[in-house]
């Protein structure tokens, strides 16, 4: 009897704890923007910025609301579904935001941030577009766009050499390599 029950409670825990993971960034577009704010604004108190990396989940501290907690943050705000929804239709909000430095071109698909920092690196670098694979672009430098602040472009690049990371799926894919082939992209490096 006992061997029959502990399997279905952990599978109950399972689909629980995967309902619940699954969720939680759905969730995160649907909340207040208000609480949004108060989260944004711990954020820059913090970091002096809006420029967060890609992926920041909101750690479990004092200075960010309960309700955010081990939320990604960034991918929540910088996702067109939370400006539709939020901000698109409040002038006001775009104000706000702009006190306090929102990043606006951080909504854009991740291929152009990746694309415009690979277009920096090349100018600062006379036109050398071989990143080594550590290399992320300086948060705060001036010399780079603020929204590829963070970004890390060696990684980035590797994955397209390797792995054909942004690189898949018809026109775009064309149009991509296109671009890359017109800045001197190395494609074998050996």
């Amino acid at each position: 009897w006992d061997e029959g029950r502990k399997p279905r409670r952990r599978a109950r825990r399972t689909a629980g704890a995967k309902a619940k993971r699954g969720t939680t960034h759905a969730a995160a577009l649907n909340r207040p923007y208000e609480s949004a704010v108060v989260a944004l604004r711990a954020y820059h108190s913090l970091h002096g910025d809006l420029a967060m990396p890609r992926r920041f989940p909101v750690p479990s501290t004092k200075e960010y609301p309960k309700d955010w907690h081990g939320i990604d943050l960034a991918k929540t705000v910088y996702n067109m579904s939370w400006w539709q929804n939020h901000v698109r239709s409040h002038p006001s909000r775009v104000a706000e935001l702009n006190s306090i430095g929102f990043v606006w071109e951080r909504l854009q698909p991740e291929w152009n941030l990746v694309l415009e920092a690979l277009v920096t690196y090349s100018s600062l670098h006379d036109g050398d577009v071989m990143v080594p694979n550590s290399f992320v672009v300086p948060h705060g430098n001036e010399r780079w766009p603020k929204a590829t602040w963070g970004v890390p472009l060696g990684n980035c690049v590797h994955r397209i050499r390797i792995r054909n990371d942004f690189l898949r799926g018809g026109e775009t894919a064309s149009s991509r390599r296109a671009q890359l082939d017109g800045l001197g992209f190395v494609w074998d490096v050996n």
